[in-house]
């Protein structure tokens, strides 16, 4: 039953950390990026508006999504968290023991 538990927490600790490293070791190809110098400035297009686009690509907005799912995963957790040790659940009696 210890191996599970063990196996599962070491299964989504690994996964975070490949999730983190692997937009980080992406390398760019540099033949293809454009440098500051290179850049036009104030040449925006007919088309295009002067917002600032917060996720630019696919991949920022794939990142901004799992952020925000994040985030609420860490507020429903706070909450139950709150409620169990204040005893407002009704399984809970509000006080620490160890299992």
């Amino acid at each position: 039953m210890k191996t599970s538990k063990l196996l599962r927490s070491s299964a989504a600790a690994l996964a975070a950390v490949f999730l983190v490293a692997g937009p980080v070791s992406a390398a760019e190809d540099p033949a293809t990026t454009e440098t500051a110098e290179e850049a036009p400035v104030g040449d925006h297009g007919a088309g295009t508006s002067d917002r600032y686009q917060i996720a630019e690509t696919p991949r920022q907005q794939v990142g901004l999504l799992l952020y925000g799912a994040l985030g609420v995963g860490a507020y429903l957790a706070f909450t139950n968290a709150r409620r169990q040790y204040k005893g407002e659940r009704s399984q809970a009696t509000g006080e620490f023991r160890w299992r």
